[in-house]
């Protein structure tokens, strides 16, 4: 369970990915670098665009794509694929591995490393929802009904928008009308929300209480 990552490809992107992904997001990773096997590398444009192409185009189905353009992009800092897996999934597709591996990117460029998905990720939530992070040890609860209703009606409404970009868009744009049509409901507190709970209880720090004072 705690032992060495099992290495696929073992390329350079990979042993830095290992480092920084969950285990969980690692196994992930390694199906899709286990991809990059299977094609060949095209330099279309010198340092600016090539052309992953699949080596068994000739066996594959006519409706599958054997190719995609990948473009380089700020000089190196950042891939763009035709494919839009990172876009989709926030984690590289094989077509940009196989040309890091190609140009001798040694590391997964840092605008292509999503937070959620790396060991670190749970310092993303700012401190008054830190209770959520599985690794948070304090035994006492402080949540309520109408706080956890809330939360799930929230969590369902997240699984809907990450049905698609659209989905992902519309949802977005909800939120923000949401959070000024509740702004001057929250003017007025009643003591029994998960805050004001969490400061009576003492988990809040005092620079933090104050900041939900003003």
């Amino acid at each position: 369970m705690h032992g060495r990552p099992l290495y696929r490809a073992n390329m350079a992107t990979e042993r830095h990915a290992g480092k920084i992904y969950t285990r969980a997001m690692f196994e992930q990773f390694g199906h899709i670098i286990y991809e990059c096997g299977a094609y060949q590398l095209e330099e279309v444009e010198k340092g600016k665009t090539c052309v992953p192409i699949h080596t068994g185009a000739a066996r594959r189905e006519k409706w599958c794509r054997i190719s995609y353009k990948v473009t380089v992009v700020d000089g190196g800092d950042e891939f763009d694929c035709e494919c839009g897996q990172f876009t989709h999934m926030g984690m590289l597709c094989s077509h940009i591995l196989k040309v890091l591996d190609f140009i001798r990117v040694a590391e997964i460029p840092k605008k292509h490393i999503v937070k959620r998905w790396t060991r670190d990720a749970r310092d993303i939530l700012p401190p008054h929802l830190c209770q959520y992070q599985k690794d948070n040890a304090n035994s006492n609860n402080p949540f309520s009904y109408r706080h956890f209703n809330m939360y799930m009606q929230a969590m369902e409404l997240v699984r809907m928008g990450d049905a698609s970009v659209q989905a992902y868009d519309r949802l977005v744009a909800l939120f923000k009308h949401c959070a000024e049509e509740m702004k001057p409901y929250t003017e007025i507190r009643d003591g029994l929300g998960l805050e004001d709970r969490m400061a009576k209880m003492g988990l809040l720090s005092t620079k933090i209480r104050q900041k939900l004072i003003d």
